[in-house]
């Protein structure tokens, strides 16, 4: 209870900081006073959010450089707040975590925001609670998840519904990355009425939306249908600031919009009028399926009430709906059912037990159940785990294997030891060890298994109490225990024992993987009835391969069972700093019992739990590195108790903390050339005649370019640095005839910051560092903070392009190209970025050098030692675009929008195309044409007029009708066919008129011909509007179309005449 009563405390303390705060919080781990912090041994808050950490869990600063892709413009996060596993919560509570989490305060009603992302290519929960129960539940997404629109980090949101509580965030199984939280409070938020407009594709029967504003519920808000293609709907008291949604073609999330390949949408902020493209599937209410289906569960005796949730009722908890009725007792355990009517019934159709009324008592089961099988009329499963029963005083615990070891390959038990509150017995001889394998059983899947590699090994006194090989936990009385497992030689078949420590009391028997079904684990259930206390589970025959382990009646971890104790009196060697005993009164777990110092040499303590049979072994050390030898440096053999030990020597020797090798923080740019000062300092160690250490560094943003020793301890020895024998691997040793003091430089390590993959911090780590012959643990290497900046890059979008020569051009005459952006005088990496001549100073001639390097003229600049101080920010996007169209021989490219720079490459049949033809209108232009490249810069001083032909290329020969060409119109790259074949005209040559342009709602169009088509297309090429007239004039309604650049065909008499306008 101490842990949790901190736990509470720290909380309170946490909420009267942030009471006093703005009422709008975010964070986010980029900022100063985070990074300082780097480390969190210990329960802290930060900018009124609170970390839980401890000495064996600490939480930290990651440097991650992840771009978050958002409507409103992208950002790069360095850093992450890294959760480096599961929270780990208190027994009498489990939805509060006391370590590996994140806390704060909620107000009252509110969105949460969140980015986060796994460490590894695993997905994992990451929960939200209130300390009591469960909220919520986000799925972590994996490190290599990348958005359709390029993003690298996902935003989840949560509507809290509550009143003003405490809130924790960590993950369920996984370690995870936290980028960004958000949290409004409930007096903030202003409500107001918002209607939603969206146009949908063809064949839509019905439009629903879901989203913040009502919790992500598909059934409640189904929109208004305006005609085949429109549909509207007015939602009254939106919180329109953090408003976040998503369109459905019917009420389920199985019929969710998708873009216009079919990938995912990202959700939706606001705007007054939306565009779906295509749905995942279309809703049809004249053949959807609604049917009863009747769901039967086998739960553990100790459930009392079992509720259901899912799609079919919106999640909804509790619904006396969804409350399943007890049937009758089964040997697996209580059978609850209920029929259920289900509307628009999918495969798809996703649902969960829960074993109560509320979600605190969710299914351990990480993925939803799916229905599968549309034409089943009653569907069947067996749920053992249960985060806790409703109404009842036993508390569930599970093992899913795959949790638990969710971020490891392979791992290896070679001694006993608990982890999650299951103790695994192992020694060096008879090993366990996890690996990879893929399993299922019923909708729950494994990813990893527990191989006990043979028979148990058992005490010869106490045959029925295992030494190794084994698993235990206490249960609290008469209780179940689940074990999914198959016999670990596949073709034969095995036998799992259940003991209490004195007596074999069940079995289980095991199949061979050959003869389980094909990726099946089979799950069996063992009842248990006697008195609380150890069970132990183990296989007696060729050994187990265990997937998961569940008990319905939790009571910890099994302690020896002694009433005894023993005083543990030992001397030891002059210097030892501390010391510890492990033995079989603790499993022989180092660290678990340290001794109490009485003088400088001798320390005691009093094992409770231990008798004078029992084996033990001293240790100055957290480990078994650090454990008692004889004289001779051997390990001796286990003792048993005398009234005083005497320690001969230790194998290492443990040296305290305050003896550290480190280097300081540094921050440099790519491109510079860094020294690496080598330092240590100690209390303990004055002097020496010998140091080496390793030092690891990342290959892709440092190069080691060799050393310097003036000013260091180095230049008074010898020194050998050893870097070609692994890459990325210093191996540094040093020796002197004279003693040196320790409290100095060592040596200066140079390196060249490469950067290949534009990373904004690295760090080179240590690893086995000595002073003489006493090894170093306190290693603090600092963190190599790194600017990027890319010469000509002045916009910040990675790629030096016409545009940057523009913007250059601008800057050079003392306009101001950025003014919301980044206004007069620019931060100092855009002017470095701009600088390129190597002449102090802004001029045309960087202008003139950017444009030269867009087009491959020059492959270089003259500058070579960038500057830059701070994070760089691309400029947002402008209504811009460039119309190509064939006119006779000729290639005609016009403007639109605020064109100002502009790169064409044409990628193959380069001896098609002539000499370019540039306009007047064009500042400057670089041209590069050759056997393999036909590439052209243009920048212009000014935006070019609306709808001007500032550029035509002949064309020699004939290419294909599809041809594309690549271009960059300002910093957008965009491909595009030629629009016209020959014989089309714009409009104003085919006579016919179109105003106004720029239009707001209604355009229209003069001396048209009865018959003519019009086609409108968006800057994507996809048609919008397309009808035929029957008149010389028409009007079209556009109110409906976002804001944009739009094309218009007129085809007629078996011509086309085409143009551009603008949509406000």
């Amino acid at each position: 209870m101490k842990k949790l009563f901190f736990t509470l405390t720290f909380l309170l303390c946490l909420t009267m900081t942030f009471n006093a705060q703005s009422q709008i919080k975010w964070w986010q781990f980029d900022t100063p006073e985070w990074i300082a912090k780097k480390m969190f041994y210990a329960p802290d808050y930060v900018d009124s959010l609170g970390v839980l950490a401890g000495p064996e869990t600490p939480v930290f600063i990651e440097g991650t450089n992840k771009m978050f892709v958002h409507p409103n413009g992208n950002y790069l996060f360095k850093n992450a707040l890294r959760l480096p596993g599961p929270g780990l919560t208190d027994p009498q509570m489990p939805f509060l975590p006391t370590t590996r989490a994140v806390a704060f305060e909620m107000g009252g009603p509110g969105n949460i925001e969140i980015i986060s992302l796994s460490t590894t290519p695993n997905t994992g929960q990451l929960l939200i609670t209130n300390g009591a129960q469960l909220l919520h539940t986000i799925q972590i997404k994996p490190n290599t998840f990348t958005a359709p629109d390029g993003g690298q980090l996902p935003l989840d949101s949560y509507h809290y519904e509550g009143g003003p509580s405490p809130i924790f965030i960590y993950s369920a199984d996984i370690p995870v990355d936290l980028y960004y939280i958000q949290i409004p409070l409930a007096d903030t938020i202003h409500r107001e009425p918002v209607t939603f407009n969206v146009q949908v594709p063809a064949d839509t029967k019905e439009c629903w939306i879901a989203g913040s504003f009502n919790g992500w519920n598909t059934a409640s808000h189904q929109m208004q249908k305006v005609n085949d293609f429109n549909y509207t709907l007015t939602v009254q008291d939106v919180d329109i600031s953090s408003l976040e949604y998503k369109y459905m073609s019917g009420p389920g999330w199985a019929y969710v919009e998708k873009d216009a390949v079919g990938d995912e949408v990202p959700n939706r902020a606001y705007q007054p009028n939306d565009t779906v493209y295509s749905w995942l599937s279309i809703y049809d209410p004249a053949t959807a399926v609604n049917k009863p289906i009747t769901f039967e569960v086998t739960v553990p005796n100790h459930v009392q009430s079992v509720y259901l949730a899912g799609d079919f009722n919106n999640w909804n908890m509790p619904d006396p709906n969804t409350m399943l009725n007890f049937m009758q007792m089964t040997p697996n355990g209580k059978l609850f059912s209920k029929t259920i009517m289900i509307n628009n019934l999918t495969a798809q159709t996703r649902y969960k037990f829960i074993a109560g009324s509320d979600w605190q008592f969710v299914q351990t089961q990480e993925n939803e159940f799916n229905i599968q099988n549309t034409e089943a009329d009653t569907i069947r499963h067996t749920v053992f785990g249960f985060y806790g029963y409703a109404n009842s005083p036993m508390q569930p615990k599970d093992w899913n294997f795959s949790h638990l070891f969710a971020g490891e390959d392979s791992f290896e038990f070679n001694n006993t030891f608990p982890d999650d509150g299951l103790l695994f017995f192992a020694n060096n001889e008879f090993k366990m060890n996890i690996d990879k394998k893929q399993k299922f059983n019923d909708q729950r899947y494994f990813s990893h298994r527990l191989k006990t590699n043979g028979p148990v090994v058992s005490n010869p006194e106490k045959p029925n109490q295992p030494d190794a090989r084994a698993l235990a936990f206490n249960v609290g009385g008469d209780c179940q225990i689940a074990v999914a497992a198959l016999a670990s030689d596949s073709t034969g078949s095995s036998e799992l024992k259940i003991s209490n420590g004195e007596s074999i009391i069940g079995s289980i028997p095991l199949m061979g993987s050959t003869a389980a079904p094909e990726g099946e684990v089979p799950m069996f259930i063992y009842n248990y009835q006697g008195p609380a206390g150890p069970v132990f589970i183990y296989d007696v025959n060729s050994g187990a391969d265990i997937y998961y382990l569940g008990v319905s009646a939790y009571a910890g971890i099994p302690q020896p069972q002694q009433d005894d104790s023993v005083t543990y009196t030992v001397k030891v060697p002059q210097g030892t700093q501390q010391v510890c005993i492990a033995g079989q009164f603790n499993y022989w777990t180092p660290g678990m019992h340290w001794m109490n110092q009485l003088d400088s040499v001798t320390y005691t303590l009093t094992v409770h739990g231990a008798n004078a049979d029992m084996e033990y072994k001293y240790l100055n050390g957290h480990d078994w590195s650090f454990e008692e030898v004889d004289a001779t440096g051997k390990p001796i053999q286990n003792r048993k108790w005398s009234q005083l030990d005497v320690v001969e020597g230790w194998a290492k020797t443990f040296i305290p903390d305050n003896t550290r090798i480190f280097y300081d923080d540094i921050h440099t740019t790519s491109g510079a050339d860094i020294s690496v000062d080598i330092r240590m300092s100690s209390n303990q160690i004055q002097q020496a005649i010998a140091y080496q250490f390793e030092l690891q560094f990342d290959t892709t943003t440092l190069a080691y370019t060799g050393y310097t020793t003036q000013g260091t301890i180095a230049e008074t020895g010898t020194v050998e640095v050893n870097s070609t024998k692994d890459p990325g691997i210093l191996y540094v040793s040093f020796m002197t005839a004279e003693p040196f003091a320790v409290n100095n430089t060592l040596i200066k390590l140079n390196f060249k910051v490469v950067n290949k993959y534009h990373n904004n911090q690295t760090t080179a780590w240590f690893n086995q560092c000595f002073i003489d012959n006493q090894e170093v643990y306190n290693y603090n290497p600092g963190t190599i903070y790194i600017d990027y900046m890319m010469k000509g890059d002045v916009d910040g979008n990675f790629r030096v392009q016409a545009y940057d020569a523009a913007l250059t051009l601008q800057y050079s005459v003392g306009k101001d190209p950025l003014p919301q952006l980044d206004p007069l005088p620019w931060e100092q990496w855009r002017m470095q970025a701009a600088d390129v001549d190597g002449v102090p100073g802004i001029t045309a001639n960087d202008a003139a050098m950017i444009l030269q390097y867009s087009a491959y003229i020059i492959d270089s600049f003259a500058g070579d030692n960038p500057v830059t101080s701070g994070a760089m920010r691309a400029p947002g996007a402008t209504i811009t675009d460039v119309e190509v169209v064939r006119d006779q021989q000729n290639l005609v490219f016009k403007s639109y929008g605020n064109l100002v720079g502009f790169n064409l490459y044409i990628e193959k049949d380069m001896d098609a195309f002539g000499a370019p033809v540039i306009s007047d209108d064009i500042s400057m232009s670089a041209v590069n044409i050759g056997d393999k490249i036909y590439a052209i810069g243009l920048a212009a001083l000014e935006p070019m007029p609306e709808g001007v032909t500032f550029l035509t290329i002949p064309m020699l020969r004939d290419v294909p009708a599809d041809f594309t060409f690549r271009m960059f119109v300002n910093s957008n790259e965009i491909s595009r066919i030629a629009e016209a074949q020959t014989g089309i005209k714009s409009l104003a040559e085919a006579g016919i008129s179109l105003y106004p342009n720029p239009v707001r709602d209604i355009i229209r169009l003069n001396n048209l011909t009865e018959g003519a088509l019009i086609r409108i297309s968006d800057i994507s090429g996809r048609t919008v509007i397309q009808k035929e007239v029957n008149t010389d004039s028409d009007r079209i309604d556009l109110s409906l179309l976002s804001s944009g650049i739009y094309s218009i065909a007129i085809i007629q008499n078996k011509a086309t005449a085409v143009s551009k306008f603008i949509k406000q």
